[in-house]
Formats: structure tokens, sequence, C-alpha cells
């Protein structure tokens, strides 16, 4: 026969014993902590070509910009080298600056390139990646000159838990649109991840810097990189195939913002 275990009720005059009492542990960490440590971003300038008055585009900017460090690891997890997360971004910023640079391509519009530090946790806060608008602010050129036609920040790269690419856009369908048509021409494929999406600008016909509103940004990544990339996010990580193909499409996608009027 089996046992069934029964519930017994406490006799009479004796009580249930008490909860127990939460404990709590004392731990201290040794470490520096310092403020206001100064921090370098890699900012590139190719100015565009067509300034002719009426029909003006160089004072319109496109940006690109990759984060080029990392998060610090947590204690149990061995240091991140960071390939797919950004040095893969970084990758991809640097090929299509030498393509600006040694082609014969000459852009209407400006380029702003940054490669940029500082992202994550300070004081406490999480701090977030940066606007184009910011960079463009502490530069050397006169800000009141130039408006962002568009910001594309480059991350995960070389690898996913997809083969797709995936574009995250804001302000909104136009970027995603054309970054879709440049990697089906490349070969690839491009999803649109779910977010909000401001649909104005394709019923107005105007873009969200002619209305006054922010500037249009989208961020291009492999599909669910997070879950692909691993432990300390090694170089071996990372798959040159991909690289490549991501890279074609991103500098298609920009070489067209770069160029024409509407796309």
């Amino acid at each position: 026969m089996t046992k069934v275990p029964t519930r017994t009720r406490p006799r009479e005059g004796f009580s249930s014993p008490p909860p127990p009492r939460p404990a709590w542990l004392k731990a201290d960490a040794q470490g520096e902590l310092r403020d206001d440590v100064a921090v370098r971003h890699v900012v590139g300038w190719i100015p565009g070509v067509r300034g002719v008055a009426g029909d003006q585009l160089d004072n319109q900017v496109v940006a690109v910009l990759a984060q080029y460090d990392t998060l610090p690891a947590r204690p149990t997890e061995p240091p991140s080298q960071g390939a797919n997360d950004n040095a893969s971004g970084v990758a991809v910023l640097l090929e299509f600056a030498r393509l600006l640079t040694e082609t014969e391509y000459a852009p209407n519009r400006s380029f702003l390139l940054v490669a940029y530090s500082a992202t994550g946790w300070d004081g406490g806060e999480f701090r977030g990646e940066p606007g184009a608008e910011e960079f463009l602010r502490k530069s050397i050129f006169p800000v009141g000159r130039y408006t962002v036609e568009g910001a594309i920040h480059l991350r995960a790269l070389g690898f996913g838990a997809s083969s797709r690419l995936s574009i995250e856009p804001s302000g909104g369908m136009r970027l995603s649109n054309l970054f879709r048509s440049a990697a089906s021409r490349m070969g690839g494929r491009m999803v649109v991840s779910e977010t909000v999406v401001d649909l104005r600008s394709a019923i107005s016909g105007k873009l969200a810097t002619e209305r006054g509103e922010k500037t249009p940004e989208a961020t291009i990544c492999y599909e669910r990189w997070w879950e692909a990339t691993g432990s300390g996010d090694p170089v071996a990580s990372v798959d040159p195939t991909r690289l490549e193909r991501a890279g074609r499409a991103v500098a298609l996608g920009l070489m067209i913002m770069g160029s024409e009027r509407q796309y």
C-alpha cells in the first residue's frame, strides 16, 4: 500500500512554529570609484558636394554611429572581447569611410561618422546611445547651417540567432523601406523589428525634420543577436560572410541617402 501524506493539526495547547526570520548578508567590495572620467569619440566629416542655391543638399547631414567600447563583464563572466557587440559595427563604419574617401562616389549630402564611447551605467543610471545632434553641436561646424537628415546606428553586424538583418526605426518608414530594399539588392534579407512608427511622413510626403520633429533614426543589427553572442563575445563568433553581407547592405543604403533627394 502507498502511504498518503496527511497534514496534522497542532495539538491543543501547542502553537504552530514561527515563520523563519529574514537573513541579512553583509558584503564588502573593494574597488575604485572615479567621477568625470574623460572619454574620447572618433568623429569623421565628409562634406557634401551639392551646394547649389535653391537645390542645396550639402547642408543636410547623414549621421552614422557605432559604439567602439563594451560594457564591463559581470564578476562571474570572462571579460568581453566585444567582437560582435560592437567591433563588427565599427568595422562596417570604417569600411564605409574608406568607400567615401577612396572611390569616385561623391555624396550630395554631408556625412558625420562617429565611433563613440561611454554608453552604460553612469552614477547608477543607464546612459543610452547619444544622438547625432549631440556630436554636431560639439563639433567645430556652425550648427545653425546644418540639419540632420537621418541617423543610422550600427550594432552587432557579425552574427545573430537568425541570418536576417533587422532594422529598428523611429520616426517613420522611410529608412526601413530604404535599407530593406538595399539588403534585398545585395542578396540578403532585412526585417523591421516591432516598434512604434510615425506614419505622418508617408502621408504628408515630408521628412520629420521638415516638420520640425525629431530626426529619423534607425538601428541596424542582426536579428536577435543578443541570443547568439556567446560568453566573452570572442572574435571567433563573428561570421565573415554575414559581416560582409551586412556591410554591403548598409553601404548601399547610406550611399542612396547621401545622393538622392527622395528615397
